[in-house]
């Protein structure tokens, strides 16, 4: 649809193309263990003064970004975008252990989400990504692990959002290392 002009795919992929707030250099900045919380409660169990969590905010502009890369690509086939989004996602699947926060939910379902449905776009882009297993694995035993414990709950009234439960990838991995 977007090679043969019509709309409003067309004009779609020229927003998409022509934002100049990400570029095919983009740096993720993954962490460890995310944090998510509000209203003054901490990240860290109350008898732990540092836990080493770091804010969700980092997570939150990796997995967009992942996830606008891959469209990038969707709408140029240049392989540069694609490689950017590899880049994102497997620096997170080098590093990610968990999540914490009172929040923490919501980083799973919403940034989590982002990087599943890019990761599943980069398999087809790249069926020779190299980290594509570890990345199965962080979806399979750090993400979807944290979506299963909450779905199905809600968090003072907002239940997990649905359209971005991360189930892509990492629910179609192989069980096998």
């Amino acid at each position: 649809f977007i090679t043969s002009g019509r709309e409003p795919w067309h004009t779609a992929a020229k927003y998409l193309m022509n934002d100049t707030s990400l570029t095919a250099s983009f740096a993720p900045s993954p962490a460890a263990t995310v944090c998510r919380t509000c209203c003054n409660v901490s990240c860290c169990p109350p008898e732990v003064k540092e836990c080493g969590a770091v804010e969700s905010g980092g997570m939150e502009r990796d997995g967009m970004a992942s996830y606008y890369l891959m469209l990038r690509w969707v709408a140029s086939a240049d392989s540069s975008w694609a490689e950017a989004a590899e880049r994102v996602i497997d620096g997170w699947s080098a590093k990610l252990v968990g999540f914490a926060g009172h929040d923490q939910m919501l980083a799973v379902g919403l940034y989590g989400g982002h990087m599943a449905q890019a990761a599943e776009l980069l398999s087809y882009a790249n069926p020779q990504w190299a980290n594509k297993g570890r990345a199965q694995r962080m979806f399979r035993e750090v993400i979807h692990p944290g979506c299963a414990l909450f779905c199905g709950r809600t968090n003072g009234g907002w239940p997990m959002p649905p359209p971005q439960r991360p189930t892509s990838p990492g629910q179609r991995a192989p069980r096998s290392p």
